[in-house]
């Protein structure tokens, strides 16, 4: 019964880690060779915006000047870049920045 077990979750790790390779390997294929017939690199605009932590608990908010983001037509990240279906959804990435928000340790007397 356990060998059956095992046997069977080993088969499934192993499928799941040869299909994980085949999409990997079928998606860099296809960026290299063009596959469809198109520019393996987009571009879009991406404005940052911070969120900034005052020490009154309130936040402020700045945006940066737009600027122009990298990205490739595949399914993956490849050669640094992330995905253009990703960075089309995310065009106004949050980054949280904390003023002043180091935290004191307390003495316990």
């Amino acid at each position: 019964m356990r060998s059956t077990f095992l046997r069977t979750l080993s088969r499934l790790v192993l499928a799941v880690g040869l299909l994980s390779g085949l999409v990997w390997l079928g998606d860099t294929l296809s960026l290299y060779f063009r596959i469809p017939a198109r520019d393996p690199h987009g571009s879009f605009q991406v404005r940052k915006m911070y969120a900034v932590k005052k020490k009154n608990g309130s936040t402020e908010f700045f945006f940066d000047d737009p600027a122009p983001e990298t990205c490739v037509n595949a399914l993956l990240p490849h050669q640094g870049y992330r995905p253009c279906w990703w960075v089309a959804r995310h065009t106004q990435p949050l980054v949280d920045v904390c003023d002043s928000c180091s935290v004191t340790p307390t003495r316990s007397q």
